[in-house]
């Protein structure tokens, strides 16, 4: 369906969806929900935009539950070597600023592959599996995800609840999570580290400038094991015991080094 400005494409699941969504430099939004409905929007930004409507690519394979969205040509994309390129590369000057955003609604419990160059990333609702990789570009992630793995060379990274496994390489910006899993490894060059430890399980930080806050939900224990070459550590907690009547085995292991900036550590409100 086209309207001005918009093209909407809609297809019906039998399940949760496994999702892979490729951009340049437009934003990408994906809202999970309670239904079968898979759609996706194109917008387009102002009418002189409007041609690229008709340039981006959608396709649902509904034996595999499978979705692909590109906001430009697979020929386009393959001119440039891939979005991943750019994104090791932090390339994405290469790219030209005109794109269309996308929006795209999925069965709550889907999975959702993103790579985009230049656009921020908001995914809002109940994921299973989520993996994006940005050159330049905030993510948010608001709901809650069994895993989260993220790479981005410049841009924040905020997520709400991770269940399982949280993964984040970041070049430059602030990293948060609300709520870690049982396993957590965030390596940044520039950016603070806010992590919120709500489950026993590993936190593995590493930051090369920028400060490290981590806060353990009252009746885990913490094991820390912690340095910083030029930057301040300190922690409310005792970094050996358990405190607050923690059970037996229920221990976050935190590791956590800086070369240029403060580490603390305490128990969250």
């Amino acid at each position: 369906m086209r309207s001005e400005n918009q093209r909407i494409e809609s297809f019906t699941s039998t399940g949760q969806v496994q999702a892979k969504v490729s951009s340049r430099s437009g934003d990408v939004t994906v809202q999970a929900h309670e239904g079968a409905d898979v759609v996706v929007t194109f917008s387009a930004r102002g009418s002189n935009n409007e041609h690229l409507l008709e340039q981006a690519e959608v396709t649902f394979d509904a034996e595999r539950n499978y979705l692909e969205v590109r906001t430009q040509s697979r020929d386009s994309f393959d001119s440039f070597k891939s979005l991943k390129d750019l994104v090791k590369r932090r390339s994405w000057f290469e790219l030209g600023n005109s794109d269309v955003d996308v929006q795209i609604k999925v069965p709550a419990g889907s999975s959702i592959e993103i790579a985009t160059a230049s656009g921020d990333s908001q995914l809002r609702g109940g994921l299973a599996n989520v993996k994006i990789s940005a050159a330049s570009g905030d993510v948010v992630v608001s709901g809650p995800v069994d895993t989260l793995d993220v790479r981005s060379a410049s841009g924040d990274v905020q997520a709400a609840q991770v269940r399982t496994s949280f993964e984040c390489r970041s070049a430059s910006g602030d990293v948060k999570c609300d709520g870690a899993g049982n396993a957590t490894v965030v390596h940044t060059a520039s950016g603070d580290v806010d992590l919120k430890a709500t489950i026993p399980g590993e936190m593995s930080v590493r930051a090369v400038s920028g400060d490290v806050r981590i806060s353990v939900v009252r009746g885990l224990a913490i094991d820390v094991e912690g340095n910083s070459v030029s930057g301040d550590m300190a922690s409310s907690i005792p970094l050996d015991s358990s405190g607050d009547g923690a059970s037996e085995g229920e221990t976050v292991a935190i590791k956590v080094a800086t070369v240029s900036g403060d580490v603390r550590i305490d128990r969250a409100s």
